[in-house]
């Protein structure tokens, strides 16, 4: 078992201060992106884990965008240029996994409602043992979900977990107040 893949999350993204913005305007950066850049954007962050610029430009200037025009501060400019890139990657992977037999839905639900995981996530704690802990108490169901796959769906399997926990921790840090 592959259990140490759901060690690796994406901690990076989790570095942004506490700050305050209009939930309803998270949207606005993804809505100037059209298909090719969206594609792009998500590739990115599939293959960079979030980690690097190529690929993610188009984003990062609708959001300068965004920001100037609803007076985002810069943390929460981060917040959604991290938002975005991994909700658009957790879509593109949990679609593979899907299709590769995993119970995606089983596990977002999971991962979302563990609110251990993503306190931890808000204070940039996921690298010091959070998801060790949220595996930990999900033994048994994460190790039956990899025990069929092949190592490189376990790896997806992982990165979907660590794109969920991220774009569910930047949301609410994007509006926390």
């Amino acid at each position: 078992m592959r259990l140490a893949l759901f060690l690796a999350p994406l901690s990076a993204l989790a570095a942004t201060p506490a700050l305050a913005a209009d939930p309803a305007q998270l949207d606005c950066p993804l809505a100037a992106l059209n298909a090719g850049q969206r594609a792009a954007v998500t590739e990115t962050f599939v293959r960079l884990g979030g980690n690097g610029e190529a690929g993610s430009e188009a984003l990062r200037a609708s959001v300068r965008d965004c920001a100037a025009r609803h007076g985002w501060s810069d943390a929460a400019a981060n917040s959604a240029v991290g938002y975005h890139g991994a909700a658009l990657a957790a879509a593109l992977l949990g679609e593979r996994l899907s299709a590769a037999g995993v119970d995606v839905a089983a596990l977002e639900r999971l991962l979302i409602s563990d609110t251990a995981l993503l306190a931890a996530f808000g204070e940039g704690g996921l690298a010091n043992g959070a998801m060790a802990d949220f595996v930990a108490r999900n033994e048994a169901f994460i190790a039956g979900m990899l025990a069929s796959l092949p190592e490189a769906r376990q790896t997806e399997t992982g990165n979907f977990a660590g794109f969920i926990v991220s774009r569910e921790g930047l949301r609410r840090m994007f509006v926390r107040n």
